[in-house]
């Protein structure tokens, strides 16, 4: 009985230890996978012009790998993404498909009231589409310049007209002049009269 209770004394606070090495270790992934949720749900307005949003997708086959309808929707969606032409089809289904993941996601992290039209819903300033499309238009007209495929146009507009000067004037010859001062000038010397 004595060797029992060693037992227990010496392996209760190594399978206490142990078994909290292993607690941790489950809420460090059940961390990581929310972060990645949340990554994806604060960046699905912008998505792919997001950086942190592809990292987080491209994190995803390592993060869930043993959510199996999780790593099935992402594949789907990675492929679709590849694909193909981007027409007004094919991003219904892109957004169709990123929806299921993140609903697959939301299932598997315990958010089990969270539908598909809570993901769907998402607050995007119009100022965010306006400055996004003036970098991609810059981007694009820089682009051509360094290409040599656009110039820069350059526009003279009106220039403010200066008046014209008075032309300057003839040159007259002055007359000689005398250095007699006029009668009426003169300083009497002593003794002249006036």
């Amino acid at each position: 009985m004595e060797i029992v209770s060693i037992a227990a004394i010496v392996a209760g606070p190594v399978f206490a230890v142990e078994a909290q090495r292993i607690l941790d270790k489950r809420r460090v992934r059940e961390e990581r996978k929310l972060a990645l949720f949340r990554t994806l749900m604060a960046s699905r307005v912008a998505r792919a012009a997001d950086p942190r949003h592809t990292e987080a997708l491209n994190l995803i086959g390592i993060e869930f790998y043993k959510e199996g309808a999780v790593v099935a929707v992402w594949r789907d969606y990675i492929t679709h993404m590849s694909s193909g032409p981007t027409t007004d089809a094919w991003a219904l289904k892109w957004t169709d498909l990123f929806v299921d993941l993140l609903f697959e996601m939301a299932q598997s992290l315990g958010f089990k009231s969270f539908d598909k039209t809570q993901i769907r819903q998402a607050y995007a300033p119009i100022l965010y589409k306006t400055l996004e499309d003036e970098n991609a238009e810059i981007r694009k007209g820089l682009l051509g310049v360094l290409r040599g495929k656009v110039s820069i146009p350059i526009h003279v507009g009106s220039q403010p007209v200066a008046k014209p000067e008075a032309p300057p004037a003839p040159d007259i010859p002055s007359p000689p002049m005398s250095t007699a001062l006029p009668p009426y000038l003169k300083q009497p010397s002593p003794g002249e009269k006036l």
